[in-house]
């Protein structure tokens, strides 16, 4: 359990190929969110951008602000990464820290809706997370540090 202010934000971005959205996806996909964002009155944005050869993606943007939100994710992504992923994170974490202290990962989006599993990627569809870590004064090496502490 998180027990001090880990995060100020988290920032979900789903990318998939547009022609491949159905309503079900979009259900599938917002059914791993571990609370119920029409009923917590959390509003999502969809855009329509144009990727690498012209395909169409599909965007849909979450951003959790308020901390009970932000801790049921952030909860539900530890538990679910696998341990392997984990360190692999603690590795990775100076690379994937900007200097405003946004840790960023990406998650297989197919494997997560069809399999339920958290799988690292760099590529393809994919769910985007940004976590915009509590630090003050802002310190990217503080930030590190409560990364290396979570995971």
């Amino acid at each position: 359990m998180i027990k001090s202010m880990f995060a100020n934000s988290v920032n979900l971005r789903f990318f998939m190929k547009s022609e491949e959205i159905s309503q079900e996806d979009m259900e599938k996909v917002l059914q791993i969110l571990p609370f119920d964002l029409k009923e917590e009155k959390i509003p999502t944005k969809r855009k329509k951008v144009y990727g690498f050869n012209q395909e169409r993606i599909e965007v849909i943007g979450i951003n959790l602000t308020k901390q009970r939100h932000i801790r049921h994710f952030l909860e539900l992504l530890k538990d679910q990464l696998p341990l392997d992923a984990r360190n692999f994170l603690l590795l990775d974490v100076e690379k994937r820290m900007d200097e405003d202290g946004n840790f960023f990962l990406r998650l297989d989006l197919e494997e997560l809706m069809e399999k339920g599993e958290f799988k690292l990627t760099n590529q393809g569809n994919c769910l985007h997370i940004g976590i915009k870590i509590a630090t003050f004064p802002k310190s990217r090496e503080e930030a590190i540090e409560k990364v290396k502490d979570f995971f």
